[in-house]
């Protein structure tokens, strides 16, 4: 068995604006389920003591849950056939948020309202 020196590591670290842009990506990646690495990213990594780090969790992990809800009622109203109509606007909605989320972190800003179930 090898036994590592790791008091002389010279690699950088991954800093918190690095797995925020990491968790916003996987939420931006039209993949099925790869959201949910975005909120488990946010999820272990929140509460650590950057405020502007924490409110773009938040506001990712309210992204996400509120975008499933509105899946869910648009999947119900899609019997109507208004849900595909409400479907869309979720899509809609979940990018613009993303967006938001990805710029306002670029520029290293805080969401000013991390719990609002708006733009």
């Amino acid at each position: 068995m090898t036994n590592y020196d790791l008091s002389n590591n010279t690699s950088t670290p991954v800093t918190d604006k690095t797995l925020a842009f990491l968790a916003w990506a996987a939420m931006a990646i039209p993949f099925p389920f790869l959201g949910i690495v975005g909120v488990a990213i946010a999820f272990i990594d929140k509460g650590r003591g950057n405020p502007v780090i924490d409110s773009h969790y938040r506001y990712l992990i309210r992204t996400f849950f509120i975008s499933c809800l509105f899946f869910a009622v648009s999947f119900v109203l899609s019997f109507v056939l208004v849900g595909i109509f409400t479907a869309l606007l979720t899509v809609l909605w979940y990018y613009i948020r993303v967006v938001k989320g990805i710029i306002r972190l670029s520029r290293n800003e805080a969401i000013e309202n991390p719990t609002s179930w708006m733009i």
